[in-house]
């Protein structure tokens, strides 16, 4: 029966079966399925096979009820050797290599390791002790065998990979005279493929010297290798490399010393990336399928999460024959004849199989095989029965837009991530020459080859014109880069803000969701001390859909081991989250994780660096604040006791009056500010004061002294300035208009002193002799010539005096 049921309507059977059992159980609600949170850590991600391993292991997630979060190390000195001639960054480099145990506060179900990436700059570190880290979690290791050799793991067939093409050097061309260009020496793959190298040779009793090996970091950027491997051996036929990356430098180093490829020396990679066949030539290599081994471990990493027993799987590495070993394509057509259509379909058949499984770079996804395989049918049947069975010539024209139409669908259609372009250009154009070369009607046999140019053109222009756009867009971003760092700093005086004006940046840049993780305080890492993930970190803002937050810092959310960063996650599957560090130069900040499809790595990888400089901006911003606060409160204190020792520098300290030079300086001053106003200066003195001393005593001598001095400076109100010479001698000055000031403040001086001595409760008068001058303030003021003319006023009040303060 049910071979009868497409593939949808089976489905919806068993869903129909599904829930007619929990009706009949009680109508129980179906168990809602787990949702499980995966980390991957994967390194060097710019480069095209860690994009295959996340473009497969993203597929996969698709197929799973899973979260994914993504730990990426994006060193990135490198690139900078290619631009400049050197690498700049370098030194910072390091900090990437502790993004993998933020891991640990993940929360996390499983983790997949792409130790093969990743390895390539730990450095120092010892492997079984990097396992060690994460032993607690369900792991899968990619290319390498994990906890000492006996893990969960997914590895290629390195040694039969290599050995294929080291005999197809050997065996089929002839080649002796054959270099090694190895990856890092504490890389599995680069020693099992090492390993193959070394074994071919020695089999043909090759024999190799130290000089014939050199040691790459699986990067484009190894010229410097590639040229001393050609300067030490000169008569290379052969550079055989241990990836595809590093054959691009092969091409280059060859390029620049005159050598064709595939003419003058061959080349050979392995892993077969996306440009292996674009290159010039096309590149030898063997085929390791990242699409593939990503979306392996992302099943295999649920299967543990679900209990399921140990994973130890190699994969096949197929070799791939292409012109830059010195192969040359076979441009002669295969030579076919159909006795009858049955004949005909059955050859359809072959070659919608061929042009199938050549042009997807992700074989185990069913529905992606079935989409292709559905069009190119389309396609071949289209093309077979119109331009060879039919009997009438056909609008050309007409079937051109047809065949490419139903190409585009291939091509851009929902699976245009997983279909190399190139392979299914290669495979159509043979499938079209061969027909060419069947059809007996001339007309006929130019059709089929004006078909097969109108589909290279359109869909070659069509690619360019996508990776054109692409290119546009990313221009586009880089250029905006700038204004998100600029309106972050706008409000960098409020740490609150900055964290949520991120948050809205990412939202505007259609990041749907976000996260900013943060320590409580940065920590300094440098390049020779091991590095400790703190046990706790915090969310200090977060976007997600519409809406963005950010917490002051003693709001803040923690993040630890028992609450990880897939606490904060939605509850439903299907987020997959890119991992950053945020750092600048040796300090850490934080995480910063968002939710974006892979492509998005360069640009928010780019957006990562700049919020590290605005969080080490806003660091430098807090402590110059604090240090202004400590230097404002510092100056507070000194102002104030400036004010005590300007108070003991210029007032007397037994009546709190201003002394000789803090009455001079304030004179000076009234003088000023009173230009042409009419003044008095008073000259008073302190009547019989060694008399109530000798005969009452010092301290009674020093109240009458602070009384006169009080009585004297209450007379002037705010118009006026009052101060003590020493001993008995006093001095004032105040500005007024009153008519016959003298007389009358004599007079107010007289009553206030009468008012004082009867109340005082003391056997003797305090008194007064005053002598008063009146004058101008003007810029001629001379306080010398006025004490003198006040003294003399005063010597004239003085016969005036009792003689006797005795009562």
């Amino acid at each position: 029966m049910f071979d009868r049921l497409t593939g949808r309507e089976v489905e919806l059977l068993f869903c129909l079966l599904c829930f007619k059992e929990t009706n009949t159980a009680g109508g129980k609600k179906m168990k809602e399925e787990k949702v499980y949170n995966i980390g991957v850590l994967i390194g060097n991600a710019h480069t095209a096979h860690p994009k295959e391993l996340i473009q497969g292991i993203c597929q996969g997630a698709k197929e799973c009820t899973c979260n994914l979060l993504f730990f990426l190390g994006t060193q990135s000195s490198v690139f900078s050797q290619d631009i400049y001639g050197y690498k700049m960054g370098e030194d910072y480099d390091y900090q990437f290599n502790v993004i993998y145990d933020y891991a640990l506060l993940g929360n996390l179900d499983a983790l997949i390791i792409s130790y093969g990436t990743l390895c390539i700059f730990l450095e120092n570190q010892d492997r079984d002790n990097f396992f060690r880290r994460f032993q607690e979690l369900p792991c899968i290791v990619l290319e390498e065998k994990g906890l000492e050799g006996d893990g969960n793991y997914i590895i290629s067939g390195n040694y039969s990979g290599m050995t294929d093409i080291m005999k197809h050097l050997v065996a089929d061309h002839g080649y002796k005279n054959i270099v090694y260009l190895s990856g890092p020496k504490n890389n599995t793959d680069a020693i099992e493929r090492k390993e193959a190298y070394l074994d071919v040779m020695k089999k043909h009793q090759i024999p190799v010297v130290d000089t014939m090996i050199e040691y790459g970091d699986y990067s484009e950027f190894v010229e410097e290798q590639v040229e001393r491997l050609l300067d030490s051996n000169p008569k290379t036929e052969a550079i055989v490399c241990a990836n595809d990356e590093m054959a691009i430098a092969a091409y280059k180093v060859c390029a620049k010393r005159g050598m064709v490829v595939g003419r003058d020396v061959a080349v050979t990679g392995y892993d077969d990336f996306s440009l292996a066949q674009t290159m010039e030539p096309p590149l030898t290599t063997a085929e390791q399928n990242g699409y593939d081994m990503g979306y392996r471990a992302l099943m295999e990493a649920i299967n543990l999460c679900k209990g399921y027993g140990k994973i130890q799987l190699r994969l096949p590495a197929k070799l791939k024959k292409r012109c830059s070993c010195g192969c040359t394509y076979n441009n002669q057509p295969e030579k076919i004849d159909f006795q009858n259509k049955e004949e005909a379909y059955f050859y359809a058949e072959k070659k919608i199989k061929e042009i199938t499984e050549g042009c997807i770079l992700h074989p185990e996804n069913r529905k992606l095989t079935e989409y292709v395989r559905s069009h190119v049918k389309s396609l071949v049947l289209y093309v077979m029965n119109y331009f060879l069975f039919s009997g009438t010539v056909r609008n050309v024209e007409y079937d051109k837009k047809g065949a490419i139409g139903i190409l585009n669908l291939i091509i851009n259609g929902t699976y245009k991530d997983f279909i190399s372009t190139f392979a299914l250009l290669n495979t159509i154009e043979a499938f079209l020459k061969e027909l060419a070369g069947y059809a007996e009607d001339t007309v006929k046999k130019i059709n089929v080859l004006e078909l097969n140019t109108a589909i290279q053109n359109s869909i070659y222009y069509r690619f360019c014109r996508r990776k054109e756009e692409e290119h546009v867009l990313f221009k586009r971003k880089s250029l905006m880069e700038p204004l998100f760092e600029r309106s972050i700093l706008e409000c960098i005086d409020d740490e609150k803000e900055v964290y949520y004006q991120t948050a809205l940046q990412l939202q505007k840049r259609n990041v749907p969701r976000a996260y900013m993780y943060v320590f409580d305080q940065p920590v300094e890492h440098r390049k020779e001390e091991e590095w400790k993930l703190p046990a706790k970190m915090y969310l200090a803002s977060y976007c997600e859909d519409t809406n963005a937050m950010s917490f002051s810092q003693n709001e803040r959310p923690v993040v630890d081991t028992e609450k990880g960063f897939c606490d904060y996650l939605p509850k439903e599957a299907g987020h997959i989250l890119l991992s950053f560090i945020l750092y600048s130069e040796e300090k850490q900040y934080g995480l910063l994780m968002c939710e974006s499809e892979y492509q998005e790595i360069p640009s928010l990888y780019v957006t990562s660096l700049q919020i590290g400089n605005i969080l080490r901006f806003l660091e430098m911003n807090k402590k110059e604040r604090k240090i202004q606060r400590e230097l404002a409160a510092k100056v507070k204190i000194i102002e104030e006791k400036n004010e005590v020792l300007n108070f003991i520098s210029e007032y007397d300290q037994l009546t709190g009056i201003l002394n000789r030079r803090g009455f001079g300086e304030n004179a000076l001053r009234l003088n000023k500010r009173s230009k042409d106003k009419k003044a008095y200066f008073i000259f008073a003195d302190l009547d019989h004061l060694k008399e109530i001393n000798d005969c009452f005593g010092h301290s009674e001598g020093d109240y009458a002294i602070s009384k006169a001095a009080l009585l004297l400076k209450d007379s002037l109100g705010a118009e006026g300035v009052a101060g003590r010479l020493g001993g008995d001698e006093f001095v004032a000055m105040i500005i007024s208009d009153e008519s016959d000031f003298t007389r009358h403040y004599k007079q107010r001086m007289k009553q206030a002193m009468e008012e004082l001595n009867s109340n005082s409760g003391k056997s003797y008068y305090v008194e007064f002799s005053i002598g008063i001058i009146e004058f101008v303030c003007n810029d001629n003021f001379d306080l010398s010539h006025m004490l003198k003319e006040a003294d003399a006023a005063l010597y004239d009040a003085k016969k005036e005096r009792r003689a006797s303060i005795k009562k």
